[in-house]
C-alpha cells in the first residue's frame, strides 16, 4: 500500500511583508564616509523594513565592512543595545569637523556642468543645514549666486532675488531659456 503525504502550510510568526526589504548601504570606516549620514540612512532603511531596536542592533554587523567591522567585532560586548551601539558608533566615527567641512564646501561648491540648478540647490541646502542650520537668507543667496554659471549669474544680477525660493524659480526659468 502506498503512503500518501500531504504538505501542510505552516504560519510563520512575524510581520507580513508586502514589499521587498531594503538593504542598508555598507559603512567601512573610510574618512570620506560621513558616519552621521550613514547612520541616518541605516535607520531609515530599518524603519522601512519594520526593524525594532533589537533587529537594528542584530543586523548592523552585516552593513559594516573593513575597519568598521573590525571595530564592531572588537567592541561588540560594549553595546548590547541599539542606543549604546549608536552612541559608540558616533563617538568612534563622527568627526567633530563635520560643520567645518560643510562650511569649506560652501565656499568652493560650484554648479557642475551636468547638474541642474535644482540639483545644485538641493546639495547646497544640505550644506547650509550642516554648516549653520540658522544661516541667514542673504548669506545663503551669496553662496548660491557665487556657484552658478556666468550666464545665470548675469541674469540674476539684473533681477536679484530676495529669497532662496525666488532664486530657485528665477534660475530655473533662465536655465530652461538657455537650453
Amino acid at each position: 500500500m502506498a503512503s500518501t503525504t500531504t504538505q501542510t502550510d505552516y504560519a510563520i510568526p512575524g510581520q507580513f511583508v508586502t514589499h521587498h526589504p531594503r538593504t542598508p548601504s555598507i559603512f567601512n570606516g573610510d574618512v570620506f564616509q560621513d558616519a552621521e549620514d550613514w547612520l541616518d540612512l541605516y535607520e531609515r532603511v530599518a524603519s522601512f523594513n519594520g526593524w525594532d531596536a533589537v533587529l537594528k542592533r542584530r543586523q548592523v554587523y552585516f552593513s559594516l565592512d573593513h575597519h568598521a567591522r573590525t571595530w564592531f567585532a572588537n567592541h561588540e560586548r560594549e553595546f548590547p543595545t541599539w542606543d549604546k551601539f549608536r552612541n559608540s558608533f558616533l563617538a568612534a566615527y563622527a568627526g567633530g569637523d563635520r560643520r567645518e567641512k560643510a562650511e569649506a564646501a560652501l565656499h568652493t561648491r560650484n554648479k557642475r556642468f551636468i547638474e541642474s540648478v535644482a540639483m545644485h540647490c538641493e546639495d547646497m541646502y544640505r550644506l547650509f543645514k550642516r554648516a549653520d542650520p540658522s544661516m541667514a537668507e542673504d548669506k545663503k543667496l551669496r553662496h548660491l549666486m557665487r556657484g552658478v554659471k556666468q550666464e545665470l549669474f548675469a541674469g540674476l544680477v539684473h533681477h536679484p532675488p530676495d529669497t532662496v525660493t525666488e532664486f530657485m524659480a528665477e534660475a530655473k526659468t533662465m536655465e530652461r531659456t538657455l537650453e
